[in-house]
């Protein structure tokens, strides 16, 4: 590894621990070389990891490929790894991509770490379940 590489891991470290800064759902950013890693987190204090029914592996991963990013989870850390020969403004593009990615999952599932159900959503499963009363209803004969 020469000094190209450690000053683009470092600049690329430092542009994800502004990310962490923004995002209280990044518990921690580190990384060995030029394999970094982001720490998905429900609570930052204590670390606790997000509750499966909340998908945030899922919901990132999705994300990510609508940005046309390759990153995948790993036990709540998704590791990037960009080729060695990356450049400042290469970096830069990824991090506004992870960044963007993380913003909108976190819309996604709210403060508190738990899925957002939207309002059109909720009436929707309302109406579905006024209609399966009905049928139960009318089936039983009504009783």
């Amino acid at each position: 590894i020469n000094r190209f590489h450690v000053e683009s891991f470092t600049y690329f470290l430092d542009k994800l621990k502004e990310l962490k800064e923004r995002h209280p759902i990044i518990g921690d950013v580190r990384g060995r070389g030029l394999l970094l890693g982001i720490e998905l987190v429900k609570d930052r204090e204590t670390k606790a990891p997000h509750d499966p029914e909340a998908k945030v592996g899922e919901r990132l991963t999705a994300e990510f490929e609508k940005r046309r990013i390759v990153l995948r989870p790993s036990s709540g850390t998704f590791w990037v790894g960009p080729a060695l020969c990356i450049t400042r403004d290469e970096i830069d593009e990824l991090v506004d991509g992870i960044d963007g990615a993380i913003g909108s999952v976190a819309r996604q599932i709210g403060p508190t770490g738990t899925r957002k159900v939207s309002r059109s959503r909720q009436a929707t499963g309302a109406t579905a379940n006024r209609r399966a009363a009905a049928t139960r209803a009318a089936t039983s004969g009504g009783s």
